[in-house]
């Protein structure tokens, strides 16, 4: 069974769990994953968007995502087993009521090629944490982990096991698809003559 990636951090005087993975992956393999584990789990969904301003939009069901995704791009799914509090004034208060959701920050797709992505929490409720791992799990059982980071002025590279590309991202890359990390201006790719050597 493939590890998960668990990182410890002290805050507030407790433990705090952090549980993630970062992916570069399509919408539409999102879709599928994420309704595979909610036909499985009892899961509440919300929407979250940036621009113009931040807004939590409830999902009423999975089912219904890529059409209000195609309507208007969300920039993160929130899923959690209780309904999600979307009464917060801003990103911050609403991460504060919502505290042991898990987190899917959806992969980018922009006139450079396709931003890296991630799903994580930092919940501490040993319930949700539980199903947390499992849908982690079953994203990992679908990607395959390990991309090299190339710097785009110095062509410098660096191997990053904890990376992780999905099926249909590996095709698209093949065919020309740039891969971009999180941030800086550096290119992200699967096979190691690509990076350089």
């Amino acid at each position: 069974m493939p590890s998960v990636q668990i990182n410890s951090s002290y805050a507030a005087g407790r433990r705090c769990m952090q549980l993630s993975i970062s992916l570069f992956a399509t919408r539409d393999e999102l879709e599928g994953w994420v309704a595979a584990q909610a036909k499985r789990l009892p899961l509440h969904f919300a929407l979250v968007r940036h621009r113009p301003t931040f807004e939590l939009v409830p999902l009423p069901a999975w089912g219904r995502f890529l059409d209000a995704d195609r309507e208007r791009p969300a920039a993160e799914v929130w899923m959690d087993l209780q309904p999600i509090d979307i009464d917060g004034r801003g990103h911050l208060a609403c991460c504060d009521r919502n505290p042991h959701r898990l987190s899917l920050h959806l992969p980018e797709r922009r006139p450079e090629g396709l931003r890296e992505g991630s799903l994580g929490t930092i919940s501490t409720d040993e319930t949700r944490l539980r199903a947390w791992r499992s849908v982690v799990r079953f994203v990992r059982e679908r990607t395959t982990g390990g991309m090299w980071a190339v710097n785009a002025r110095t062509r410098a590279r660096g191997f990053y096991k904890h990376l992780r590309y999905s099926p249909a991202v590996a095709a698209l890359h093949r065919q020309g698809l740039d891969l971009l990390p999180l941030a800086g201006d550096s290119r992200v790719v699967i096979e190691p003559e690509v990076a350089g050597g």
